[in-house]
């Protein structure tokens, strides 16, 4: 059986100044999903400085402000059309447009499936979307979470934006 990585016990014993790095790495798409029970918060302030280039603190809350950026919120909003659970573009790249299969299925999965395929100048921004976590023994993101969600994390995204 693989351990769970659980958010909570990676922010508490990771050193200060590798906490940085061990949350990209543990948020990676090639990692283990992450479990963000009682760290949901954290999960959507690192998902935001995800979406900013450059070298930054991933728990720093001036990305906050993001929140209420048109222009950033516009580009999620875009970036909404290119997600997808089934990559056309593979094995012939000049296919266009992308396939969401959404279903009780798919809901109950155990795996990471989502991606993004458009513009790769986007791809900081999409994994805001994208990412996905293990929260109240399911795996979703935020993007599922806003569309699909019944108990979802659009509490905490507001909460964060009045912050």
């Amino acid at each position: 059986m693989v351990d769970m990585v659980v958010l909570d016990t990676l922010i508490k014993t990771a050193d200060s100044k590798k906490l940085d790095a061990t949350l990209k790495s543990a948020f990676s798409a090639v990692a283990e999903l992450v479990v963000i029970d009682g760290r949901e918060y954290e999960t959507i302030v690192f998902l935001l400085n995800r979406t900013i280039k450059g070298k930054k603190k991933f728990l720093d809350e001036a990305s906050l402000g993001l929140l209420n950026d048109e222009s950033w919120r516009k580009d999620i909003l875009e970036i909404t059309k290119w997600i997808h659970t089934h990559n056309i573009k593979h094995p012939y790249s000049k296919a266009d447009g992308c396939i969401f299969f959404y279903h009780g299925v798919l809901s109950r999965r155990k795996c990471k499936v989502l991606g993004y395929a458009k513009d790769s100048k986007q791809i900081n921004k999409s994994q805001f979307l994208i990412t996905e976590f293990i929260w109240e023994n399911r795996v979703t993101s935020l993007v599922e979470q806003s569309l699909y969600g019944t108990k979802n994390l659009k509490p905490m995204i507001f909460k964060a934006q009045r912050v």
